[in-house]
């Protein structure tokens, strides 16, 4: 049974120790992505495919159709927000004539109905379930014009946060302090396209990409934040486990350092969610845990894998093992699997500043792969020449209260 791993976006780690996970489960592993991207250069696969740099969906959809044809690929699961909008145009859109029956057949199988992926894919819609759904949410509403945010930052008070509906590892969410940078912050937001362009976009093959997407305008929750990293089957939650952030890359980046383990309202939340939306595969939701009495607010879900999602099976939960039962036929199990301990680990590639890093956190280092590890390197190396002015303190800020050292540049 193949899995396909499929990519479209340059340098994001968060998917890059997953192949491994999958292979030791026993299941073979294609990956279809650009050569910069970090999948690309891990040992743990049987195929790679490299994508060139384009932003034809035509051109991409026909790659990803010979993959799958020629690896006899069961499951294909996005590794990408930009991947899964593209998956996402195949399953229901002009770019199904890219791919022949057997891949859409194998899209069917891996991911959820059309509309209700987009319940997964973006936030407003997200939010909007999760309220009819009783999950508690931040405050908040989509907003199409100033004065309807306006409205909402005056009577919630400031600061708000403004979030386009389709933007991923902290990009798209602007902190606004005042109506000044409210106003600012929309503007860009806002920014329209011409009937021209969307000719040109849609003549070209781009216009998979959802460049118009909702607004959102949300009051901050004071707290911790936390994610969920589930496995889903046809609206079913099979396993899963949660983490809690201990040390992040910037205010609204990536995480670098987590405690992975159970937790039952997070895991509950992600439940509903699941079983409304039919979901299939691998999915992340986001929490913000409340500081005054440890309440799990829902912000956002990740319809792919997350950076923490091939490390269950270090806690007693091995995502990997239960997605090969279920593709195997094995029944489903009565209730969902959960960890039964809990880790405190450093991501890779932060992990392989290793020397400043605590020791009693595990250190997630792909060390029998070698081409990774170099790759992961690397990318440590631009990670901290790009934020060493700002993100130094962030990091710093955010690490002191763990007794963490920051990763100096």
């Amino acid at each position: 049974m193949t899995i396909l791993l499929f990519a479209i976006e340059p340098g994001r780690s968060g998917p890059a120790r997953l192949p491994q996970n999958l292979m030791t489960a026993g299941l073979g592993v294609t990956i279809v992505c650009p050569t910069d991207n970090p999948l690309y250069h891990t040992a743990s696969c049987d195929h790679r495919v490299a994508l060139p740099h384009t932003k034809s969906g035509w051109r991409m959809a026909r790659i990803l159709d010979k993959a799958v044809r020629t690896t006899r690929t069961r499951m294909i699961i996005p590794a990408d927000e930009q991947a899964l909008a593209l998956l996402r145009a195949v399953l229901d859109g002009p770019y199904a004539r890219g791919v022949g029956e057997r891949t859409r057949h194998v899209l069917t199988q891996s991911l959820a109905a059309p509309e209700a992926l987009d319940k997964l894919i973006f936030k407003s819609h997200t939010m909007a379930l999760a309220r009819t759904l009783g999950i508690a949410v931040p405050d908040g509403r989509t907003v199409e014009t100033l004065e309807d945010a306006r409205a909402f930052a005056a009577a919630a008070g400031y600061p708000v946060f403004l979030k386009h509906s389709f933007s991923w590892a902290g990009a798209g969410v602007v902190k606004c302090a005042d109506e000044a940078e409210l106003a600012a912050a929309l503007a860009a937001m806002q920014t329209g396209e011409s009937r021209l362009k969307a000719t040109l976009r849609r003549l070209l093959g781009r216009d998979w990409y959802p460049a118009q997407a909702p607004i959102d305008i949300q009051s901050p929750i004071a707290g911790r934040p936390a994610m969920y990293c589930a496995l889903a089957w046809k609206g079913r939650l099979i396993a899963g486990f949660a983490g809690t952030p201990l040390a992040v890359s910037s205010e609204t980046g990536p995480s670098t350092c987590v405690e992975v383990g159970a937790h039952v309202l997070m895991e509950a939340m992600s439940r509903k969610m699941i079983e409304a939306t039919g979901a299939t595969g691998l999915i992340g939701f986001d929490f913000m845990l409340a500081k005054a009495d440890g309440m799990p607010h829902m912000l956002e879900c990740n319809a792919r894998p997350i950076q923490i999602s091939h490390l269950g099976y270090r806690i007693g939960v091995d995502i990997a093992a239960d997605l090969r039962a279920v593709l195997g036929g094995k029944p489903l199990p009565s209730s969902p699997r959960s960890a039964t301990c809990s880790l405190d680990v450093c991501l890779f590639p932060y992990a392989l500043a290793a020397d400043r890093v605590p020791r009693h956190l595990f250190c997630d280092i792909p060390g029998a792969d070698p081409a990774l590890m170099a790759f992961g390197r690397a990318m440590l190396a631009m990670i901290e020449a790009r934020h060493k002015a700002e993100a130094t303190s962030l990091i710093g800020d955010t690490l002191a209260a763990t007794g963490i050292q920051p990763i100096a540049a």
